[in-house]
């Protein structure tokens, strides 16, 4: 799952992961997930969504940093 914008792609075993992204459990995703191979920025439910939400939590924290 790409960590920015919540896009989830399928890798094989050999590929390598890019670097904006984690790997998940395929088993973990909702039934309109594994639909839209996306994961909403307004879910806090599902394990993907809560995943998804922290980074973009640190994400934020991390630009605020950086401006000041």
């Amino acid at each position: 799952m790409n960590i920015d914008t919540g896009k989830i792609k399928m890798f094989s075993e050999g590929q390598q992961i890019p670097e904006r992204s984690i790997p998940i459990n395929p088993n973990d995703m909702t039934k309109k997930q594994a639909v839209e191979m996306q994961v909403s920025k307004h879910d806090n439910r599902s394990k993907l969504g809560k995943a998804f939400g922290l980074n973009r939590a640190q994400r934020r924290a991390e630009m605020h940093k950086k401006k000041k």
